[in-house]
């Protein structure tokens, strides 16, 4: 199995990140995101192969030689919903308290939830 490197969120803004517009193959010693035996991650690109980025995707360029840079563990999506109940506190994505919700995200006892 091939190490990978756990990178913050500020990690990845510190390398160069080159948008395309048009299909075009990444070059040699970049970072391209992949799906590989399940594993999601920015992995190395090699001269041997060089696999294309679609229009509108990008791909990064950093000085290392880590086969990969993985995006860690954790929850990345909302799981379920419940409705909100009298007496629940609510917050919005700002931190701020609110009384009632409106469309969006919010808060609810501890929960995410979405209104809709």
């Amino acid at each position: 199995m091939m190490k990978t490197r756990i990178l913050s969120t500020l990690a990845l803004l510190l390398m160069a990140v080159t948008g395309v517009y048009a299909d075009t193959e990444a070059p040699a010693a970049s970072y391209v995101l992949q799906n590989q035996d399940g594993n999601v991650a920015f992995y190395l690109v090699e001269e041997a192969s060089q696999p294309t980025v679609g229009a509108y995707h990008a791909y990064l360029t950093v000085d290392s030689s880590v086969k990969a840079f993985g995006l860690g563990e954790g929850e990345t999506a909302i799981r379920s919903l419940q409705a909100e109940g009298e007496g629940s506190v609510i917050y919005n994505l700002s931190g701020q308290r609110v009384q009632k919700t409106q469309r969006g995200i919010y808060v609810v006892n501890g929960k995410k939830v979405v209104r809709k």
